[in-house]
């Protein structure tokens, strides 16, 4: 058994990484080095990721397409005033503009066959 795999199964079984390295004899750094070996090599699940929601799509935004995220008041500012009209018109119970937004959005791609994609 590689030392990959032996510091899997140390911590499948429950073991902390200091224990693990304890009952193997080697420094913590070399456990925790062989976590990545062995995450990388199958023997142990990928990292859970702990960003939000918001945080996966500001990610996801950013890396993927090269945009970042805005504010839409001030790109609001220099809009006729019947669009501002429009937008409020076609707000909906505690919609917010945002809201009205992406719905517009969402509708002009449905139009052309745009599929959503999953982040």
């Amino acid at each position: 058994m590689t030392r990959p795999e032996q510091v899997a199964h140390l911590l499948m079984s429950g073991l902390s990484v200091e224990e693990a390295a304890q009952r193997l004899g080697i420094k913590i750094k070399a456990v925790q080095t062989n976590v990545v070996r062995a995450r990388a090599r199958g023997f142990l699940p990928p990292v859970q990721s702990k960003a939000t929601p918001v945080e996966k799509l500001r990610i996801y935004v950013n890396q993927k397409l090269g945009l970042q995220f805005g504010h839409i008041t001030p790109a609001l500012v220099n809009q006729p005033q019947e669009f501002i009209d429009f937008l409020i018109d076609n707000q909906r119970g505690n919609e917010t503009i945002a809201d009205v937004l992406v719905k517009l959005a969402v509708d002009a791609k449905a139009r052309r066959g745009y599929r959503q994609p999953t982040i």
